[in-house]
């Protein structure tokens, strides 16, 4: 069995990455980087970045829903002030949806 130094492994490792520049980062940075990356990245957390990215989708999928609520809702609006202004229109309204006729009238419903 072969016996490599601290060193020896060290040299075999440049040499193997292609001579690559070794460059030493003072382990308090390393440290404190994954401790804020930890912080920040946890899936329990309140304020977690995963959390807050979920939540910004949420809030965007809700003020969607939000704004076609809105515009559903002015256009029944302007429906329901033409049915209200037109009496004509109010009974063809009824007719076609409520399938209801005049008294001297028959009905057929034809369904495709």
């Amino acid at each position: 069995m072969l016996y490599l130094c601290p060193t020896m492994i060290r040299e075999r490792i440049l040499r193997f990455l292609g001579g690559l520049v070794h460059y030493t980062v003072p382990i308090g940075i390393v440290l404190v980087s994954l401790a804020f990356l930890w912080l920040m990245l946890r899936p329990g957390a309140e304020h977690s970045w995963v959390v807050q990215h979920r939540n910004d989708r949420t809030i965007e999928r809700l003020e969607r829903e939000v704004k076609a609520y809105q515009d559903k809702t002015a256009y029944n609006r302007e429906r329901l002030r033409l049915l209200q202004s037109d009496r004509k229109r109010l009974e063809r309204f009824a007719r076609e949806r409520y399938r209801m006729s005049a008294p001297d009238e028959d009905v057929y419903v034809v369904d495709p």
